[in-house]
């Protein structure tokens, strides 16, 4: 019912945004379950804000720095315990690099 979808700056929107927009099937309904307190809350709890008047998206989501794009966070969902274990041990020898890389340096790590 939902869509997600990157959008230009516009009137009411601010630049580097993603709107939510009627999906492919749920035109009608779409305005009345955008209306609905436990879709309003679970907008909000993401991060979600109301769009200005004359937007073309009722609602958005600011993208910036530390911000996760919905559709990132549908695929990190979809991940199998596999991929998770694969990332967790990338992200954990990253950090040892750059551990050894400040220790080389002299360097504080932030």
């Amino acid at each position: 019912m939902l869509e997600f979808e990157p959008i230009a700056p516009t009137e009411g929107l601010p630049m580097g945004a993603v709107g939510v927009a009627v999906g492919s099937k749920g035109g009608a309904a779409f305005f009345s379950y955008l209306k609905q307190p436990k879709v309003i809350a679970r907008l909000e709890a993401e991060g979600f804000e109301r769009a200005g008047r004359g937007a073309p998206h009722p609602w958005y989501l600011r993208l910036g720095p530390g911000v996760v794009a919905p559709g990132e966070k549908a695929l990190c969902r979809a991940l199998t315990g596999e991929q998770r274990a694969r990332i967790e041990a990338n992200r954990l020898a990253a950090l040892e690099r750059r551990r050894r890389l400040c220790d080389v340096r002299g360097e504080v790590e932030a």
